[in-house]
């Protein structure tokens, strides 16, 4: 038990809220805690960010509309990834921005799906009917002369 004076001159006599002992074992705690909170972010930061794109284009087409902190909170991505890949998806027209007072909200271009399409797929499907086309008017080009 520890004494002190007090300006009065009354002595008074307090016990230590906190032991040296629970400040270390409470320091320790924290550096265990801070030490698995920085190894999650390190492996969300780990996630490519094809990996995150596609995520948050299929969150898009289930939800329809969402906003910044409601993408980044239910996909568990960090708020700086999700930042940077909607300021990419923005520019293409899988995306709009739509901005209000109260919410700014990403909105997929199509509204909401009853099932999300992966967009790698389509791109291929794409490249496939163009080579089709491609090879139709060369098919044709040969018929002509």
């Amino acid at each position: 038990m520890k004494r002190r004076r007090v300006p009065d001159g009354i002595v008074t006599s307090f016990e230590p809220m906190v032991t040296p002992e629970d400040f270390k074992n409470i320091q320790e705690k924290q550096k265990k805690k801070d030490k698995q909170e920085g190894e999650e972010v390190r492996q969300t930061r780990k996630l490519p960010l094809s990996k995150c794109t596609a995520s948050i284009l299929e969150y898009l087409q289930i939800q329809g509309s969402a906003g910044f902190r409601q993408i980044s909170d239910d996909l568990d991505i960090t708020q700086r990834r999700t930042s940077d890949v909607l300021s990419v998806l923005v520019t293409t027209p899988l995306v709009h921005k739509q901005i209000r007072p109260d919410k700014n909200t990403y909105n997929f271009c199509a509204g909401k799906l009853s099932e999300p399409v992966d967009i790698k797929e389509i791109r291929q499907e794409i490249e496939k009917e163009k080579k089709k086309i491609s090879d139709l008017k060369k098919a044709l080009g040969k018929d002509e002369e």
